[in-house]
């Protein structure tokens, strides 16, 4: 069965996500996947983005829902967790209805359990007895060892190492190339900065920047 697919976003992860769906689809066989377009509050209904239309709203969500397709919710704005839990939680979308997409090239683990929503880019690695949460995005060329638990609606950039026995809070950022190391807390919707190397806990609502990665604010 074909699977008519809308990306709630645009621009950036929506659009990386759309080209890792249409790799799957043009060169690796899976002909079930139909990336049809855009949901966008910002955008108006037509505009095309990278060659597809925006063809709503994300309030269109149950028109679309009746329709039969399948979701994959990507507005992810960095240091804005609370932003995407407010839309997340009240757009309601059926869990069977968010698509959990894994691009081929990259490693899951037998008993990682990935819930619905979530996307693996190309080239990734997913150790063993991980756990990764709705609509969580973990971007090209990242790691995450075994053992570890994300939230929901992570954003986990490209290059990110995540190491071992380590929990993230729903809605958190690991920003590009960032690492984490083993046995690390990270609260809710908080941010670990680009190139920076967590060793410490880091609570709800902070950013995190450096080598080693120190608080520079919080964000409530």
């Amino acid at each position: 069965m074909i699977k008519k697919i809308l990306i709630l976003g645009g621009e950036g992860n929506g659009g990386i996500i759309a080209a890792c769906i249409k790799d799957m689809h043009d060169n690796f066989g899976y002909k079930d996947l139909e990336f049809c377009g855009f949901l966008n509050d910002k955008i108006e209904i037509g505009t095309i983005v990278n060659n597809y239309p925006v063809m709503g709203k994300t309030s269109d969500v149950n028109k679309f829902i009746e329709k039969g397709y399948y979701f994959i919710f990507a507005i992810h704005p960095i240091g804005h967790g609370d932003i995407r839990i407010k839309l997340f939680n009240k757009l309601k979308i059926p869990r069977e209805k968010l698509l959990t997409i894994v691009h081929p090239s990259s490693f899951v683990a037998y008993n990682t359990i990935l819930k619905p929503g979530v996307v693996i880019m190309p080239n990734c690695y997913i150790g063993t007895a991980t756990i990764i949460r709705d609509s969580t995005i973990v971007l090209a060329n990242s790691v995450i060892s075994h053992n570890t638990n994300i939230g929901k609606l992570c954003h986990i950039s490209a290059g990110s190492v995540v190491g071992s026995v380590i929990t993230i809070g729903e809605a958190s950022d690991v920003c590009l190339n960032a690492t984490v190391i083993e046995k690390v807390n990270i609260g809710t919707c908080s941010v670990v900065g680009a190139g920076a190397v967590a060793r410490n806990d880091i609570g709800d609502y902070e950013v995190h920047v450096g080598i080693p990665a120190k608080l520079l604010r919080k964000l409530k």
